[in-house]
């Protein structure tokens, strides 16, 4: 995508059945907006082709959403080949996290080399559980690690959240820019982690 990709009221692109083998490729001029700007339900199978950006994607809750996990039945969708957030990029949240990763599996790790942040209303103000934070993993697994040289911020929140839904955690977390939460930059409470933070 090198254009607008917009919804008023829905999701900007909505994976909701099947399954996906290529990638998705947001371009330098490419800006994907919505309530969630990409959402891939719990209720799609396998995306196999990563995410890559290097425009803009803006959600009005979070830019990139894998999973539901505040649902009441099965979350098993898997996601493979990464999120890329290239130089230039920019994936905002509005009140919900800017990347909220859930489901059964997630490998290919994040990437940022841009800008992961949020827009909120007032971030002194208490918003929900998972709002106001940069990344969010509660996928069962997750493999790949995170390495950033750009800015990852959570404006009300910690700036990167393992949460203890997550049973292994799998690569290390590598930052050689700037990481900065409204209160921790950093919270991990996965069963197993299988790696170490450096720089």
């Amino acid at each position: 995508n090198n254009g607008h990709i917009h919804s008023q009221y829905g999701d900007g692109i909505a994976a909701l059945f099947g399954s996906m083998s290529g990638s998705l490729t947001n371009g330098p001029t490419g800006l994907i907006d919505g309530h969630d700007a990409i959402h891939i339900a719990s209720t799609f199978d396998n995306w196999a082709g990563g995410i890559f950006n290097s425009g803009s994607i803006a959600g009005d809750n979070s830019g990139i959403r894998i999973g539901d996990h505040d649902v009441a039945y099965p979350d098993d969708v898997s996601f493979s080949g990464g999120i890329h957030n290239l130089a230039g990029g920019h994936i905002t949240g509005g009140i919900g996290p800017s990347i909220h990763i859930s489901g059964q599996s997630f490998s290919g790790g994040i990437t940022n080399a841009g800008t992961i942040s949020q827009v909120l209303p007032n971030p002194e103000l208490y918003y929900g559980p998972v709002d106001g934070e940069a990344i969010v993993i509660t996928s069962h697994t997750f493999g790949g690690g995170i390495t950033n040289t750009g800015l990852i911020e959570g404006l009300a929140g910690p700036a990167i959240s393992i949460r203890d839904s997550v049973s292994t955690f799998g690569s290390d977390i590598v930052n050689g820019g700037t990481i900065r939460g409204y209160s921790d930059g950093i919270v991990i409470e996965a069963a197993t982690v299988n790696g170490k933070i450096g720089r």
